[in-house]
């Protein structure tokens, strides 16, 4: 348990930068989308974890017009 707790801490201290990105982008109506299958990451993009393939991407939403 403790384990966890150290890191989680440690993830959320050195990724401040991405994770405070992701809450002012999901707050300007960014939505997180599945990627069927995978796809190659993208080496300029922020990752909160490198890896080769990802599933899951954050995308800027549709506006609606009301």
């Amino acid at each position: 348990m403790f384990i966890v707790f150290l890191f989680v801490a440690a993830t959320l201290f050195t990724q401040a930068d991405y994770l405070d990105q992701v809450k002012k982008d999901v707050d300007n109506g960014a939505e997180w989308h599945y990627i069927e299958g995978g796809q190659l990451a993208d080496p300029k993009a922020k990752q909160l974890f490198n890896a080769d393939v990802i599933y899951w991407k954050l995308k800027k939403g549709v506006i609606k017009n009301d």
